[in-house]
């Protein structure tokens, strides 16, 4: 078997309840010396994929979800018929969505509560190092280049709505210190986590204090002379 080149079929986003999907990226192996099989075009993997989704999921799930690849069952090209493939690959997507809908492990696909919370885990992966060239945020790439201290302005620019929402949730489950911090270090500034709930980290704040009285004395005094 051998890896054929497949167009970029580009679909205009369908929905089925809240559930919408944009482009997607076809690629088949056929056999040496095969011609490849016909690939559906944007609006029939659109029909596909509308018919297969319908009733996945509740009108009311804002859930966001990102898939890497999904394969398809073997020989199923075979008929050489564009309009199963598009059927195939709808019912594909279809299967792996349910299954992580029963709680189970699907490699190459994760579901958000929302995509402000898929936004929130980039800006953090992205803060630790983690992001630059992972799949999950492969439509945000672009940010690889973006250095951290910048990061929060650029996704603000982008998509302000979604951006205040991922930082609100951030700020709810106390990771925005996780965000923050990491950005004040690059900047040269002192960071101290305090917890008031544990006393975790109050004795630092107090040194990290202190030496800031040291500096202004020093400042002040040097300032008189």
């Amino acid at each position: 078997m051998s890896r054929a080149a497949a167009p970029l079929q580009s679909a205009a986003p369908t929905s089925s309840g809240r559930l919408a999907i944009g482009a997607m990226r076809l690629r088949v192996r056929h056999g040496q010396g095969q011609l490849p099989p016909r690939m559906p075009d944007g609006t029939a993997l659109a029909k596909a994929m509308r018919e297969a989704l319908t009733g996945l999921v509740d009108p009311a799930d804002g859930s966001f979800w990102v898939i890497r690849s999904l394969r398809l069952p073997s020989g199923a090209c075979d008929k050489n018929d564009a309009s199963v493939l598009a059927a195939l690959v709808a019912a594909q997507v279809g299967k792996a969505l349910r299954k992580v809908l029963r709680g189970e492990l699907v490699e190459g696909v994760r579901r958000f509560p929302d995509r402000s919370a898929w936004l929130a885990e980039l800006m953090l992966d992205h803060v630790r190092g983690a992001a630059r060239g992972h799949w999950l945020y492969a439509s945000r790439s672009g940010y690889d280049a973006v250095p951290p201290q910048l990061l929060p302005r650029m996704v603000l620019l982008d998509d302000p709505a979604t951006a205040i929402e991922a930082l609100a949730l951030m700020q709810r489950s106390g990771q925005l210190a996780d965000l923050v911090a990491p950005i004040l270090r690059d900047r040269g500034y002192t960071v101290v986590e305090v917890s008031a709930v544990a006393h975790d980290g109050l004795k630092a704040l107090g040194f990290a204090m202190a030496e800031l009285v040291l500096a202004a004395r020093a400042a002040a005094a040097t300032a008189d002379h």
